[in-house]
């Protein structure tokens, strides 16, 4: 191809160049209010007491019921947002976090009631449903021995990990 066909792509005028740029800076400031918005939110909920430490089980194929406990912090200094249990499933809020356990004690974490399972010689399988998750979401699952550690992390429910995510 002769560069005379690649120019019109490739010029950008002054003034597009200066809406583009307006266009980014007003999305990324509506991206940082509404992380601000969430955040702040979360830290409202963990604040009045909405955070339900012990929101419901799940049914686990093979193993049977888990208590669900939901983390009251993501960091030690950023509250997360409530987690629940709708129809067999485990539904975070956006900043929420929830662990698994053989049992919940409300307002408590307890390092010796969080799940261990045996999946020597098993198989985990699970379904994620990201059809209302946002932008900049992530969704992760962790398999990490919360149940051996004894030492209380900076957000007081005893996770723990290699990375100390």
């Amino acid at each position: 191809f002769g560069s005379s066909l690649l120019k019109p792509f490739c010029t950008i005028h002054r003034r597009d160049f200066a809406a583009l740029v307006d266009l980014l800076a007003s999305a990324l400031v509506m991206a940082l209010r509404r992380s601000i918005v969430l955040a702040l939110s979360a830290t409202q909920a963990a604040a009045d007491g909405a955070i339900e430490t012990c929101p419901g089980a799940i049914d686990i194929a093979g193993y049977g019921n888990a208590s669900i406990v939901a983390a009251e912090w993501n960091t030690p200094s950023v509250s997360a947002a409530p987690v629940h249990a709708w129809g067999g499933s485990v539904v975070p809020e956006m900043w929420g976090r929830a662990y698994l356990a053989d049992d919940c004690t409300s307002g408590e974490f307890n390092h010796t009631e969080y799940l261990a399972l045996p999946l020597l010689g098993r198989r985990l399988t699970y379904t994620t449903d990201l059809s209302q998750a946002g932008c900049g979401c992530n969704g992760a699952l962790y398999l990490v021995s919360m149940q051996q550690n004894p030492k209380e992390s900076g957000c007081f429910d005893y996770y723990c990990d290699a990375n100390s995510v």
